[in-house]
């Protein structure tokens, strides 16, 4: 076993800095190809639709697990575009998580108002909620546009 390990240490060499200019530079980077509007268009819209399709197809029939995923894919489907074009983050996306935060809260207000298992109500608190996940469910949905 000794024997292997000076062998081995016998053939390696020791490290060394070269001097400046000995080395030679870098080959430049590959060119950044052009990105196709029509292939960015087609995966939003393409991934958008079949993630509303899908989520149709669960709540018919009664499969949850599928309403969610196509609930997932219509959520991010109008981002895959950008993704594609490199540009994950933002404005439509921005949007989008900002109406569905607003919406969540609309919707907090309202059941906060009005418990599903409760006796009293408060309207007025419960439009107010109301209105908030309505003004939150449209800027989704004019983030899915933009």
């Amino acid at each position: 076993m000794k024997a292997a390990v000076l062998v081995l240490l016998g053939l390696t060499a020791a490290a060394h800095a070269q001097a400046p200019g000995d080395t030679e530079p870098l080959p430049p980077p590959p060119p950044i190809e052009d990105k196709s509007p029509g292939t960015a268009l087609g995966l939003s819209l393409g991934v958008t639709l079949a993630g509303y399709a899908t989520e149709v197809a669960g709540i018919a029939s009664n499969n949850s697990a599928l309403a969610v995923t196509g609930a997932l894919a219509g959520a991010i489907g109008p981002t895959t575009g950008h993704i594609y074009a490199g540009h994950t983050w933002n404005t439509g996306l921005a949007t989008r998580l900002a109406g569905a935060g607003v919406a969540t809260v609309g919707i907090v207000v309202m059941f906060d108002a009005c418990p599903i298992f409760g006796n009293t109500c408060d309207h007025s608190q419960a439009d107010v909620g109301g209105a908030i996940a309505v003004a939150g469910s449209l800027a989704y949905f004019g983030g899915v546009i933009y």
